[in-house]
């Protein structure tokens, strides 16, 4: 990528790199569905889920920030039980409730994530984490999973966007978190699931490596960001990071 110095920080992302989260999402789609039927029996849970999932992805919140995200959210769910024909303003905002409440509840990192922290920290090695989307969102994700006891630098892509500025992959998040922890972009890593935001971001961002998280193990298509290392699981970091220390 960039001629490489001696490592001195690595960056991870957050949502299926450290955090399961697809995971957690999948156990509370599930409880959301339950919840609807119990409420409404005819409710189709698998097409409630799926619509739900369609209005979410074109927009997860309001983008001006004009309405709370949680009641943003209940009115997508409105908006996917009326494709049923059931308007109940209530129910919608109990499924969201119910949403929040199992995907926070079960919002751990990944087994082996403090011990890696500890042994990377061991070594001399800054950590932080870098990741995109809403800014209360994430920031509820990070106390769920204490984050804030391991990671002493956090920067949260929806606040930069807030701010006026840009989230992964623009280069200048990754330029922040270098001047954090004190290091040159030739002189981090950055960890992650994304191989736009993350892969594309770190390659953006000038820094020594990127490493793709990838527990299919299928390799990253022709005309995305190629990473520089790919690992199943992000406790694989260490092993990852001696082997980039020994080829400088």
């Amino acid at each position: 990528m960039v001629a490489v110095g001696s490592i001195k920080a690595v960056f991870f992302d957050l949502d299926d790199t450290l955090a399961i989260t697809s995971g957690y999402d999948k156990i509370a789609w599930k409880a959301v569905g339950e919840l609807a039927i119990e409420r409404h029996e005819q409710v189709s849970a698998a097409q409630l889920i799926e619509d739900f999932r369609v209005l979410f992805g074109t927009k997860p919140w309001d983008t001006s920030h004009k309405i709370n995200v949680t009641k943003w959210r209940a009115g997508l769910w409105l908006e996917a039980l009326q494709k049923q024909g059931i308007t109940d303003e209530p129910l919608s905002e109990a499924l969201q409730a119910k949403y929040d409440e199992v995907r926070y509840g079960l919002f751990d990192f990944v087994e082996g994530v403090e011990a890696m922290v500890s042994e990377l920290e061991g070594r001399g090695l800054e950590v932080a984490i870098i990741t995109n989307g809403h800014h209360k969102v994430q920031r509820d994700k990070l106390e769920a999973c204490n984050a804030y006891r391991i990671f002493h630098h956090i920067i949260v892509g929806g606040e930069e966007v807030f701010g006026g500025r840009m989230e992964k992959p623009d280069p200048a998040i990754f330029l922040k978190a270098c001047k954090y922890v004190g290091c040159k972009p030739s002189e981090a890593v950055h960890v992650g699931d994304s191989l736009g935001s993350d892969i594309g971001g770190a390659i953006n961002a000038g820094l020594a490596a990127s490493i793709w998280i990838n527990p299919q193990g299928t390799p990253a298509p022709e005309g995305k960001p190629q990473p520089t290392y790919v690992a199943k699981l992000v406790t694989e970091t260490p092993a990852i990071i001696s082997k980039i220390e020994a080829s400088v």
